[in-house]
């Protein structure tokens, strides 16, 4: 998997922006350049954003309302929360296979 997500040109998004992202990225080795942005629900995080390493920049971390802007077909989604099947449905509806 690691290395067809370092191949692939297009950027990840990851939903879920608490330690299992932190956990996804190490485990797969991926830098902080390959990550676009975050989704979460909860507006905390969101304001408070995402920072992988200490002393690097924070990732902005956006509500789901972001589905609305953009096309889901143009990045990499991985969902690290532990019951996906919604936010699975929701990409699907926004045109993601």
């Amino acid at each position: 998997m690691n290395q067809c997500l370092m191949d692939e040109k297009k950027k990840i998004v990851i939903w879920g922006a608490s330690n299992r992202a932190h956990r996804f990225m190490m485990d797969y080795c991926i830098s902080e350049e390959k990550v676009a942005f975050l989704v979460d629900r909860k507006k905390g995080v969101q304001d408070e954003g995402f920072v992988y390493m200490v002393g690097k920049e924070k990732k902005k971390v956006y509500s789901p309302h972001v589905l609305d802007e953009l096309s889901v077909e143009d990045y990499i989604w991985v969902i690290t929360v532990g019951q996906p099947e919604d936010i699975v449905e929701e990409l699907k509806s926004k045109g993601g296979g």
